[in-house]
């Protein structure tokens, strides 16, 4: 309605709301499961001239919001949201509107995201306790936090991830088109650069969302082989002895080099990666857990009333992340449990989220469309995630993707009776004709429903 440029300048006129509810009122007749918003602070617009703004989203008031959520509510459908983790007092407030003794009927809330963080090992057990708070008879809500199925593995290639637009300094990286080197390294190599970066790094406090310690941080594809599969906390300690004079510590003429090349004396531990980015930029490749690295803990919240399987920020994040099988993994947790818990992990990733986003699909009934997976039991109790993943060229996107690979699990899969995926390859069926259908919310979902019974 206001346009990008408007939109994060300055408040919507009267008008203009009107226009916005109108739209999203018209939206909600049509299908549409109900409305995303996204509070993450560090999620910044890509395009010139306007890199150094949120998105939009973030600029509403909460009068704002809340004029469109009662459309929202008044349909029946659901309120999708990310939060604010620079100000968890805000985001808690916000929440409050799914309660329908608050305002009069319950708002269906799907959040992002209930994790057990590797750098604050207490802060899963809020998830619970919020939504559990926000569910109560108290407050009558409609309240859910997704959670992801596998530990929260994110690669970064130099500079290139989504955890550096947390930084100043970084954006200006992350704003440049990824194939330009030349770009990233005249911005990196100036001291200004420098400086703020390594002070971000030592600053960044209660508002990062990862954990910092540099042997949580692993070197997976590097130019000088010595460090590919080690921490960056051993190759710092070990440039540390380099710089005391212990020279016979590098293992090689390369790794001896590489050393050679470091600001002596190297200073805070933010300076070596700072060092390392303007040395290699994508060619050094690493990784780290942001979350979900105890099993035990992962499972409550996977299995939790309160919660529901199926977040995914993989198509986002081309080579960044990868957790394309994150339900399969949500099976293979149950699995380990017992026969009755895939039965109900079955339910919580195919009923229980379809009745809520009150679309006709998650059901195996008489009558229903049969959209079918298969799945080898046995081959899901040995599959291993991390060993599945793999770097791929995509046509469509014209670049590399980290996809995870589960062959041999899946056996079967079929759109509408059609078999698509034989276990080996695709069908000639898929892509040459329609098999599937638009999922809408609302009166289509529920007079599918009564034809259904009828």
């Amino acid at each position: 309605v206001m346009g990008t440029a408007a939109a994060v300048a300055r408040e919507p006129t009267g008008a203009e709301l009107e226009r916005m509810r109108a739209l999203l009122d018209a939206a909600m007749q049509q299908g549409y499961a109900g409305m995303s918003t996204d509070a993450i602070p560090f999620h910044y617009l890509a395009n010139a001239p306007h890199t150094d703004k949120r998105v939009p989203t973030q600029y509403a008031s909460m009068g704002e919001l809340r004029g469109l959520l009662k459309v929202v509510r008044e349909h029946d459908r659901v309120w999708q949201c990310t939060p604010d983790a620079a100000d968890r007092v805000a985001t808690f407030l916000r929440f409050f509107l799914t309660s329908g003794r608050l305002f009069g009927r319950p708002l269906k809330t799907s959040a992002l995201t209930a994790v057990d963080l590797t750098h604050e090992r207490r802060t899963w057990k809020l998830f619970p306790m919020i939504a559990g708070l926000l569910n109560s008879k108290l407050l009558d809500g409609r309240f859910h936090f997704q959670v992801l199925a596998t530990p929260f593995r994110m690669y970064a290639e130099g500079m290139i991830c989504p955890i550096f637009e947390e930084f100043a300094s970084s954006r200006q990286l992350m704003a440049c088109d990824i194939e330009d080197a030349d770009a990233r390294r005249a911005i990196m190599a100036t001291d200004a650069f420098g400086e703020l970066f390594v002070r971000e790094w030592h600053d960044a406090g209660a508002v990062s969302t990862f954990n910092r310690d540099l042997d949580a941080l692993h070197v997976e594809r590097c130019p000088v082989a010595e460090w590919q599969g080690e921490t960056f906390g051993a190759i710092y300690r070990r440039l540390r002895q380099y710089q005391a004079g212990d020279v016979a510590v590098a293992r090689s003429p390369a790794e001896a080099a590489a050393l050679a090349s470091f600001p002596n004396p190297i200073g805070r531990e933010g300076a070596l990666l700072l060092h390392l980015a303007r040395r290699y930029d994508r060619d050094l490749r690493w990784w780290f857990t942001v979350a979900n690295d105890r099993p035990e803990v992962l499972e409550q919240l996977l299995f939790h009333p309160h919660m529901l399987p199926g977040f995914n920020d993989s198509g986002a994040h081309l080579i960044n992340l990868a957790f394309f099988d994150g339900n399969l993994l949500t099976l293979q947790v149950a699995q380990r449990r017992s026969l009755d818990q895939v039965a109900r992990a079955v339910q919580r990733l195919t009923r229980e989220p379809a009745e809520f986003f009150g679309v006709d699909a998650g059901r195996l009934d008489v009558g229903a469309q049969a959209d079918i997976v298969l799945i080898d039991p046995d081959a899901l109790r040995t599959y291993d995630t991390d060993a599945n993943r793999r770097m791929v060229y995509r046509d469509i996107f014209e670049h590399q993707q980290l996809v995870n690979r589960s062959d041999g699990v899946v056996t079967g899969v079929f759109i509408a009776g059609e078999q698509v995926w034989d276990g080996r390859e695709f069908t000639a069926a898929l892509g040459t004709r329609p098999l599937g259908r638009p999922l809408t919310a609302g009166p289509a979902a529920a007079a599918a429903e009564a034809a259904r019974v009828a």
